[in-house]
């Protein structure tokens, strides 16, 4: 009889776990009003500021030299609540977050991505979507992301190939 209970409750968590996977938060951060950003978790509005401020880098075409990570969002996050309906893109240019960390991902290789931090991880690979999808793209359109398993996925393969150049993996899984 405890079987059949361990088995049902194993099925009901299997169900719920893809429910969620359903449920995944795609957005396009350059397409996001202060509303949509407000709404994302706080471990995911860094994530979508890294994007930007990575895709803003792209559009310029500066050189990709040091990444910024460790985003204090809470001013933008401050500004957004003041002007829900306002574009994030148009308050993120006047208040980008503070960077309390610098990293220089052209040197890295996988194994330098992997062992930082997790909250790190996402917020370099983010900036290095952002800044690959505005150097490839024509137009204004980054098109939509999952802020929350993305770059989980890109730890896998890094970790793999922990020998490998971090830019030429990213720029390779970012082609695909």
């Amino acid at each position: 009889m405890r079987s059949i209970h361990f088995s049902i409750a194993i099925a009901i968590a299997l169900q719920a776990g893809l429910a969620g996977d359903a449920l995944a938060k795609k957005a396009d951060p350059t397409k996001m009003t202060c509303e949509e950003y407000l709404s994302l978790s706080k471990s995911e509005q860094p994530r979508a500021a890294a994007f930007l401020e990575g895709w803003s880098h792209g559009k310029k075409q500066a050189d990709l030299v040091e990444v910024g990570v460790d985003r204090d969002v809470t001013t933008l996050v401050a500004s957004c609540t003041e002007t829900p309906k306002e574009s994030l893109w148009r308050r993120f240019e006047k208040h980008v977050p503070v960077l309390k960390n610098h990293l220089k991902p052209i040197p890295m290789v996988c194994d330098d991505y992997v062992s930082l931090s997790s909250s790190t991880q996402p917020e370099l690979y983010y900036y290095l979507d952002g800044y690959d999808r505005a150097t490839r793209t024509q137009d204004n359109v980054a098109g939509e992301i999952d802020l929350e398993k993305d770059y989980a996925a890109f730890v896998q393969v890094c970790k793999q190939a922990p020998k490998e150049s971090l830019w030429a993996k990213i720029k390779a899984r970012f082609k695909k």
